[in-house]
């Protein structure tokens, strides 16, 4: 991989430091919908998310240290499963395999270090997944109440 596409997760505990074009990549079939309220929500509220020490916030940033990319990790206290509860990358830098490899052993060394159960998260393309990280379907189904 060009180290001119390489990202570097770099812990933050507030939001507000995110691009808004960052949020913006968001799309309603990524199980968003967001709108101009929701976003302002978002960053009203980042640097409570941050400061909970369940959550790791990460910019990802390239090497002129410019933000491209945000990873928010959680702890399910119950099942002591890691959680993705959102990965956003600049549109330039998805297509570089290496990054995608390299978060994941990232978000594997966060999971070995917290002794966490499994990896989880809400996915898309789970062939991706599936052929990137060795990923499986998990046997749970997503309920929702509208």
């Amino acid at each position: 991989m060009s180290k001119d596409k390489k990202l570097t997760p770099v812990q933050i505990w507030d939001f507000n430091i995110i691009p808004e074009e960052i949020f913006r990549q968001l799309k309603k079939g990524d199980f968003y919908d967001y709108n101009e309220k929701d976003l302002e929500r978002l960053y009203a509220l980042g640097q409570f998310i941050g400061q909970d020490q369940t959550n790791f916030i990460y910019a990802l940033v390239n090497k002129e240290k410019k933000i491209k990319g945000v990873l928010w990790l959680a702890v399910d206290l119950v099942t002591l499963h890691l959680w993705i509860t959102l990965l956003i990358i600049d549109k330039e830098y998805q297509k570089y395999k290496a990054n995608m490899q390299e978060l994941y052993q990232f978000i594997k060394g966060i999971q070995k270090q917290y002794g966490l159960k499994k990896i989880r998260a809400l996915v898309r393309a789970p062939r991706t997944f599936e052929k990137l990280f060795g990923a499986k379907k998990s046997k749970s189904i997503l309920m929702e109440v509208e």
